[in-house]
């Protein structure tokens, strides 16, 4: 019996390789995550796994007529077609609980580098400037308001760590009620308007959509306080670079930090990096150990589709399967 195969975007956490093998399936690589080069090995998979490079497209789904399941790396599902994996039978599946932990603080790292200005007094300190400890004066977060836009798993889990560790106040912004964390956190939910305007550090934690891509511009960004910051750990398009460009220049904000950006990898000479204002880390905060296992996981789901059984975190709903799938 032919082994089931499985193609990987890129290479995940060992205990997800060693998953895929000792449930006997046949690992794939492309040589480049291109689609032309995914078109040479994606026809025999049955299952495909992705991460945040590359794009699951319906060219490349129809060009696989096993394909039955394709999975997600973590979180986020602007890299596949999921009308076209809808209407081709093809589950999606992700792994949504995976690395809100690790977002979460990597969140708060780049809210304390911004508060402290870290990477300038490090910078002062390898230049041996050790006079510029009197030109670098930071802030408390201590009691500080946060403003979340996007109170999901991963904004959830940073508004539990601010509020409990720094008694922050709690502001967000959501299309759906949270009364859980309203009550828990003493969350207040708030317009965007209001949430800019109040905030002294405003999180972005939505997914990329048709109708938060490029939400955050001049408008917005002219809002808020002269003292505050914005990070944004969702998605690079969720802001638009430029107004953060002009508003950090023109030192309408104090601070802004990203981890991801509007084209990744961001370009040489993107502007933000040359602001001392400006903290970006690329497109890491899920990188831990942990986080790093746990999303790699995602192929339990890949292997329980291809099997028949119905996936544990589906992301669609396939009109009409590849294949008929039980019910776990």
């Amino acid at each position: 019996m032919a082994k089931p195969k499985v193609l990987l975007f890129e290479k995940i956490h060992r205990k997800g390789i060693e998953y895929l093998e000792k449930e006997g399936c046949e690992i794939l690589f492309s040589e480049a995550i291109t689609e032309e080069a995914l078109l040479k090995v994606a026809p025999a998979a049955e299952g495909i796994v992705f991460r945040t490079r590359g794009y699951v497209s319906r060219r490349l789904m129809e060009a696989a007529p096993n394909l039955k399941v394709v999975g997600r790396h973590g979180v986020g599902l602007d890299n596949v077609d999921m009308e076209a994996a809808t209407d081709l039978g093809i589950w999606v599946v992700s792994t949504p609980e995976a690395n809100s932990e690790s977002v979460a603080e990597h969140v708060l790292s780049l809210a304390l580098s911004l508060a402290r200005q870290v990477p300038q007094t490090l910078r002062a300190l390898k230049e041996h400037r050790w006079e510029d400890r009197n030109r670098y004066v930071g802030q408390e977060l201590l009691g500080k308001t946060l403003g979340i836009v996007g109170l999901g798993r991963v904004g959830s889990t940073i508004a539990r760590i601010w509020h409990r560790a720094f008694g922050c106040p709690i502001l967000f912004r959501d299309i759906v009620s949270k009364p859980e964390w309203e009550q828990a956190l003493n969350a207040r939910p708030v317009p965007l308007d209001e949430l800019l305007k109040t905030a002294d550090y405003v999180s972005l934690n939505v997914p990329l959509k048709a109708d938060t891509r490029g939400m955050i511009g001049e408008r917005e960004l002219a809002l808020m306080k002269q003292s505050a910051f914005i990070i944004n750990a969702a998605r690079g398009p969720v802001w638009q670079e430029k107004a953060v460009f002009k508003a950090l220049s023109e030192n309408w904000i104090a601070g802004a930090a990203a981890d991801v950006f509007e084209e990744e990898p961001t370009a040489r000479d993107n502007p933000l990096l040359a602001l001392e204002n400006f903290i970006g880390t690329p497109h890491v905060a899920a990188h831990t150990q942990d986080a790093m296992q746990r999303m790699a996981m995602v192929v339990e789901d890949i292997v329980s589709v291809i099997r028949g059984k119905a996936p544990q975190y589906p992301a669609n709903q396939p009109k009409s399967a590849r294949q008929t799938v039980q019910q776990a």
